[in-house]
């Protein structure tokens, strides 16, 4: 477990460091959702209520394994295999991307929204 000097909202309230998951803490990379499981599971969300967000297959396939919904970038990958694989939403690149601080009245001072500029054919649910 690694933190840094990040901040977002716990469900159960207060905050939490940013945190990572790296290769050494886990068994088994991606495909396998091990990384994004224990990810969730380290920040006391349930997967269904993640955000993954990635640039790679196996990654995208991880994230869907995992039961969590993800944004794929179409920096390696065509938007056809992307839908695919599952991707909830595409997106170009990482500029497609921006955060903001919620409106009032949000739960918590420190809630985010993301904003997303969908790229391509996107996936129909």
């Amino acid at each position: 477990m690694h933190k840094t000097a990040g901040r977002g909202s716990h469900p159960h309230g207060g905050h939490l460091h940013a945190r990572f998951i790296t290769a050494q803490d886990i068994k088994i990379g991606k495909p396998d959702p091990e990384p994004y499981l224990k990810g969730a599971s380290m920040l006391g969300f349930a997967p269904q209520d993640c955000l993954v967000i990635e640039d790679a297959s196996a990654g995208v396939r991880s994230g869907k394994a995992a039961g969590a919904r993800v944004i794929a970038f179409q920096t390696t990958e065509s938007n056809d295999l992307l839908v695919q694989l599952g991707a909830d939403w595409i997106v170009k690149d990482c500029s497609s991307l921006s955060l903001e601080k919620a409106p009032p009245p949000s739960v918590d001072p420190g809630d985010m929204i993301i904003n997303v500029t969908l790229s391509g054919i996107q996936p129909s649910k």
